[in-house]
């Protein structure tokens, strides 16, 4: 389960500026905070290498930094941001083809001037076409980005379509390392479409974005043969927990108005100064916890989870819509901080039939090394899913580790 996305956006204003589990997108830009780092180093990658991997935990609000941090930025610079997630199961388009249908309906609805595509003309034959102009609707070139986000799941749902899969790691590979593909090769005769093609160009970009625990998946043999790119430490970004400045940004510069800055650094200090696995047991059992009884901010080496800090905020605004307040107050705080999450969790499954609660508590959420047998711990903090594979192995810790190269960046034929 990927915490960022498990209902998909929520409409945010000024009034309702968190998004809870859910991801900031792009029209929520504006309040999106705390990943201007991540942002500036997002965009240096994409300026300078065709491929960039983005990866972290679930919970760090991967889909948010791209949709509403990065996007807005790509466009500013005349990049186009194509943002792909792969329907696996679908029995229409492949999902090379699906990539190409994001392309065109991206170029539409910005409204570009761009040369239609031919009926059976691949993704990488458009892209490379020797007289591929696209322009904006203010006459500036575009660079198109395609965003391949939750990549994980070409590993967790394509298991059962490899065939698909296998056939996309191709095309991809072509597209990511510049490979002329095998069928375009073999077309040798006169006046044949090579004629028309750039086959040294690539003018595009590739952000492919996944959970850090199938890093390892990406240097399979398989994949790593057919992409090389995604092995080098350059192109790779790891996202990690926000720190306690980036955090206070995300509660207090997304809702000046709603909350005084004392009362933003009490609750970044709320969600970092405990230690997360005995919070998320007691807060999901409904009991009370020391949280929020220091004074001082919360001590630099804090790592806060997007995740949870956005659902305290989010539901501490429901209360202060229900309580019928301008602001949130220290009185609301103190009220609702100690059950946000056991009372959330407890609406989340409330229409469900109880038989489903026991499953998630006794199933799906597995005990920690310092948990006790029998005591589930909160949803939104180091938990892990019993269904998903334990990837902390050597190569997962060390994705970064040395390997024997790929072949060169290609401006020739794949073998």
């Amino acid at each position: 389960m990927d915490l960022e996305l498990l209902s998909g956006p929520v409409a945010l204003d000024l009034e309702n500026p968190w998004p809870g589990l859910d991801y900031f997108d792009e029209r929520a830009s504006e309040l999106f905070h705390g990943r201007d780092l991540e942002i500036l180093q997002l965009l240096r990658r994409v300026a300078a290498s065709p491929v960039t991997v983005l990866f972290g935990k679930s919970g760090l609000g991967k889909t948010s930094l791209l949709r509403a941090g990065l996007f807005p930025r790509l466009r500013t610079a005349n990049y186009l941001p194509v943002y792909v997630r792969f329907d696996v199961a679908a029995t229409g388009l492949s999902l090379i083809r699906q990539i190409q249908a994001g392309l065109f309906t991206e170029l539409q609805a910005a409204g570009a001037d761009y040369p239609a595509p031919d009926k059976e003309e691949s993704l990488w034959a458009y892209l490379h076409r020797a007289d591929l102009e696209l322009w904006s609707a203010h006459n500036h070139r575009l660079t198109p980005v395609l965003v391949l986000d939750q990549f994980e799941e070409l590993f967790t749902l394509g298991a059962s379509n490899p065939e698909k899969v296998d056939q996309l790691r191709k095309e991809l590979g072509d597209l990511m390392e510049n490979y002329i593909p095998r069928k375009l090769a073999q077309q040798r005769e006169p006046g044949g479409p090579r004629r028309a093609l750039d086959l040294h160009a690539q003018r595009y970009r590739v952000i492919v974005s996944l959970r850090e625990d199938f890093v390892a998946e990406l240097e399979g043999s398989v994949w790593a043969d057919a992409m090389p790119s995604l092995l080098q430490k350059q192109n790779r970004l790891p996202l990690r927990p926000m720190n306690p400045e980036q955090a206070f940004e995300a509660v207090y510069k997304t809702a000046p108005g709603l909350i005084t800055e004392e009362l933003a650094r009490e609750i970044v200090m709320f969600v970092s100064v405990a230690p997360q696995p005995q919070a998320a047991r007691m807060a999901l059992r409904g009991e009370t916890t020391a949280l929020g009884t220091t004074t001082t901010f919360a001590r630099a080496g804090s790592e806060i989870e997007p995740a949870l800090l956005s659902l305290l905020c989010r539901e501490l605004n429901e209360a202060r819509k229900e309580a019928g307040k301008a602001v949130i107050d220290r009185e609301i705080f103190e009220a609702t901080k100690n059950t946000i999450i056991s009372n959330y969790y407890r609406k989340s499954i409330a229409d469900l039939p109880d038989t489903v609660g026991r499953f998630i508590e006794q199933e799906l959420i597995t005990q920690g090394p310092d948990q006790p047998a029998g005591q589930p711990s909160n949803s939104a903090t180091g938990r892990k899913i019993r269904n998903a594979p334990d990837r902390t192995d050597a190569r997962s810790a060390d994705p970064f580790r040395t390997r024997k190269s790929g072949p060169a960046r290609g401006r020739g034929r794949r073998t």
